[in-house]
């Protein structure tokens, strides 16, 4: 068995420039996706947060109730009754 030194893994290691010729072993080619790499802006939507927790409480949209978990239904924070599941 041969022993590989951490800077084979961050260098790509002895096939680093066959591999990128090729594709890399499984055949895909890594593409460039931040505007950095490419001159270009990405087309990455942000996330979207799906719950809110607070210590104190706060309350539902829909019910009123307070509640700490707070869920995202169709835009409003409501509690987990209120939450439209599936």
């Amino acid at each position: 068995m041969k022993e590989t030194s951490l800077d084979e893994f961050v260098t790509g290691g002895e096939d680093a420039d066959e591999s990128a010729e090729t594709g890399g072993e499984d055949g895909v080619v890594d593409k460039p996706v931040d505007e950095e790499q490419t001159g270009e802006k990405a087309d990455i939507e942000p996330a979207t947060s799906t719950a809110q927790w607070s210590p104190g409480g706060t309350a539902c949209e829909s019910c009123g109730e307070r509640t700490e978990r707070l869920w995202l239904d169709d835009g409003r924070r409501v509690c987990g009754d209120c939450k439209q599941w599936g």
